[in-house]
């Protein structure tokens, strides 16, 4: 069959513009016998897949992706030091071997010097939360009322024997959020080990496989906008990095200092345990407040004076999030608190703690590829305050 493409060319050109595209089909469909027209499906649909695969991939592959992404982000962090010593005559590889070495000791110290009391305050626990659930027993009393009516209405749904076995089955078969918690520990741990080495070897080779990654793009339009992210990311999520470390240090020197003042017992393990955990934005400092009231409570009998270093740790983080840091790090890294908790969320449910701790580079990162990306600078104000 013979078709004469410049009359089906010349049918379709002469369309008026915006009108529907039925017209364009229906021209077309005249000009070549059998053609149908179909309508265009909405793609929402696959791209939700997408994005549940990608999720599922990044959840399944995190023995491997977790030490590999936080390697890059350790290499980030130690860059600006090593770029120093070069700068003073010091190879890259004799600076990161030295950068990396302090950084293993300095967990180690810390991991010794807390891992006793630690494992004493998680042992007494439950016996210092039986105390304090006698010693506010007046308020415990609603409570017990409410569970006692909570197990009639389970005595009363088990007279149907199936909707008794799956009330049972619920409650035995559904995992806590806290075994869930421990249950990615060990991946934790030990993707640290692996990252570690994995930062040696970025520090060491001085930025050559950044650069050898850029080169790899033909186009010249390409490279230089890889060169751009690569530099700004690398910028950004250093200056980042290195600012909140330096603040959640001294906010861990703090409430040692504080715990040691009002004669808390280890004090050091609640400063560190305040430094690590406020490296998660919202999560970490609610959870050190809860535990620095627990600790506080339990160890005094006056709750005015146990709930000093919980108001205290709240009224310096509250200080560093809303002054010190955006000061330091500057508008420019300014982030949506929506989009925030939602990477918080997301990376927390796909790689664990770390994930948290992760969460906020990432999206920094992430917030510089849709800036110098065309096409997604659209979404880039999304990302920010």
């Amino acid at each position: 069959m013979h078709i004469d493409t410049d009359q089906a060319k010349l049918d379709v050109s002469q369309s008026m513009p915006g009108e529907d595209a039925n017209v364009e089909a229906t021209t077309v469909a005249s000009v070549i016998p059998g053609l149908q027209y179909v309508e265009p499906r909405n793609s929402t649909a696959l791209t939700v897949l997408c994005v549940l695969a990608v999720a599922y991939s990044l959840h399944f592959a995190a023995d491997i992706l977790l030490p590999i992404v936080l390697g890059i982000y350790l290499n980030l962090l130690l860059r600006p030091a090593v770029q120093r010593l070069q700068r003073a005559g010091i190879a890259p590889a004799v600076s990161a071997l030295v950068l990396v070495a302090l950084l293993v000791w300095v967990v180690a110290a810390a991991g010794s010097l807390v891992s006793e009391p630690a494992q004493q305050w998680i042992t007494q626990a439950p016996a210092k939360l039986h105390d304090l659930r006698a010693k506010f027993a007046d308020v415990h009393q609603p409570l017990a009322e409410i569970k006692k009516l909570s197990s009639e209405v389970k005595n009363i749904a088990a007279l149907d024997p199936e909707k008794g076995d799956k009330i049972q089955k619920v409650a035995i078969e559904e995992p806590g959020l806290l075994s869930q918690f421990m249950d990615k520990l060990p991946t934790s741990v030990t993707a640290i080990g692996i990252a570690i080495f994995l930062t040696f070897f970025l520090l060491a080779s001085n930025g050559s496989f950044s650069r050898k990654f850029t080169s790899m793009s033909s186009d010249f339009a390409g490279r230089r906008r890889m060169v751009m992210i690569f530099r700004d990311t690398q910028q950004s999520v250093s200056k980042y990095l290195v600012t909140i470390t330096c603040i959640n240090a001294a906010l861990g020197l703090a409430v040692t200092g504080t715990m040691y003042v009002l004669g808390f017992e280890d004090p050091w393990l609640w400063g560190i345990v305040a430094g690590l955990l406020n490296f998660i934005p919202y999560v970490g400092p609610l959870v050190t407040c809860l535990i620095l009231a627990f600790v506080g409570l339990s160890s005094f009998p006056d709750s005015i004076k146990a709930l000093i270093s919980p108001l205290l740790y709240l009224g310096l983080t509250i200080a560093e999030g809303q002054i010190i840091t955006p000061l330091i790090v500057g508008h420019r890294l300014e982030l949506n608190p929506v989009a925030v908790f939602l990477f918080l969320v997301f990376w927390g449910w796909i790689w664990g703690p770390i994930g948290m701790v992760l969460a906020i580079p990432i999206l920094i990162s992430t917030k510089i590829v849709f800036e110098s990306t065309p096409g997604m600078s659209s979404i880039a104000p999304l990302l920010s305050k």
